[in-house]
């Protein structure tokens, strides 16, 4: 990642902000996610997670700098301590489009993906790398982000929800 990129996600007017657990929790006993591709230090879910610049792999409380590449040019499978590659994704608000290219290039080589987005399907990369290639389901509410003090609306009891058909 350039400088500009570094500087966005690391300062304090970042637009990174961590998965709260209730959103987390349900999807990785689900799916038993083997890479956090987009963290920090501080924001990590897994112990096998890449940050701005490096690949981490945190053994008990030690994180070790296992290679200095980041999410956007390793190859995801290839990174896992499990058998298969199941990656979970939360992407910088900023770096939105080169993520979602990322998952469309490496769909064939994970058993899944998952990528908490921003809801915006009126954008030239959800048309082109997210809609061709993805299983779509909505949150309803606002997510309240660690480490983001703005105001949302609470989220319903249960963030993810099957809302019924429209009655025509």
């Amino acid at each position: 990642m350039d400088k500009h990129t570094q500087a966005l996600m690391f300062s304090s007017v970042s637009d990174e902000y961590g998965t709260p657990p209730e959103i987390f929790n349900p999807l990785d006993d689900r799916f038993d996610f083997t890479l956090d591709a987009a963290a920090s230090g501080e924001n990590h879910k897994l112990p096998v997670y890449y940050t701005a610049d490096e690949l981490i792999v945190q053994y008990h409380t030690t994180p070790n700098v296992v290679s200095h590449e980041d999410a956007l040019v390793g190859q995801w499978a290839k990174v896992s301590r499990k058998p298969g590659s199941r990656v979970w994704l939360n992407p910088p608000f900023s770096l939105v489009e080169p993520f979602v290219r990322k998952c469309a290039m490496e769909r064939d080589n994970c058993e899944a993906i998952v990528a908490l987005l921003p809801g915006r399907t009126d954008t030239e990369w959800f048309h082109r790398w997210v809609a061709p290639y993805a299983e779509v389901h909505d949150v309803m509410g606002r997510i309240r982000f660690i480490g983001h003090a703005g105001k949302c609306k609470d989220l319903p009891p249960h963030p993810v929800h099957r809302l019924p058909g429209a009655p025509f």
